[in-house]
């Protein structure tokens, strides 16, 4: 009887441990998992500005470490990119925190671009939020070289 109360709690304790050990792994990962198999191709840009001329978007962009993308007559100005919606929660409340007015528009980017951005976007979630700006910046660029005009 002694054996199988010493089997039992050896079980026992193996099974929790191994579950708080799985529940500690889930929460650290499921970000990155979640960004890495969504299979929706739509996307958020951090838009703080449309422009009639390119002068006025590029010295807005200036200002902000933007990127200026040309939309038929318009010039937006994009400050952030964000393929997820987990990412667009986190980098609302950056630029909440940080006091700067936005408007979240949403884009469409081929998934080879999107596989290009997904990286960034997990370094960010693993980063703190003094450091976004250098990642966000990569992004942009990555971004403004895969954008087709039409």
């Amino acid at each position: 009887m002694q054996k199988i109360k010493k089997i039992f709690k050896m079980v026992f304790f193996s099974s929790l441990i191994g579950f708080i050990l799985g529940f500690i792994t889930y929460k650290n990962y499921s970000k990155q998992v979640d960004m890495v198999f969504s299979s929706d191709n739509t996307s958020y840009a951090f838009q703080i500005g449309v422009y009639n001329t390119s002068e006025s978007a590029n010295q807005k962009a200036s200002e902000n470490n933007g990127i200026v993308i040309q939309d038929n007559d318009f010039y937006r100005v994009y400050i952030a990119i964000a393929t997820s919606n987990l990412l667009k929660e986190e980098l609302s409340s950056y630029y909440d925190n940080q006091d700067i007015s936005y408007y979240i528009k949403d884009i469409t980017i081929d998934n080879n671009l999107k596989n290009k951005l997904i990286p960034y976007e997990s370094l960010l979630s693993s980063v703190s939020a003094k450091d976004y700006s250098l990642i966000i910046n990569k992004m942009l660029n990555e971004y403004k070289k895969g954008v087709s005009y039409d």
